[in-house]
């Protein structure tokens, strides 16, 4: 996740930190949700997380999140 936030936002300068926050939680959604991993056989991080549910429904791990209290 860090080269991803690294490389996407190299050139990106905020206005202030609430826009900076705003990045953050879309580069975190995105590269979560909606960016397919080439390591996870083109999923997303979320999708592997849900098919890795137990038989109970319940997760072995805790859901694929970052914090982004900045």
């Amino acid at each position: 996740m860090h080269e991803y936030l690294k490389d996407e936002f190299l050139f990106v300068v905020p206005d202030d930190l609430a826009q900076a926050r705003l990045l953050v939680q879309q580069a975190v959604h995105l590269y979560n949700e909606e960016r397919p991993h080439l390591a996870l056989n083109y999923l997303t991080p979320n999708q592997v997380h849900r098919h890795a549910k137990t038989p109970a429904g319940k997760s072995e791990r805790g859901p694929c999140l970052i914090p982004v209290n900045i």
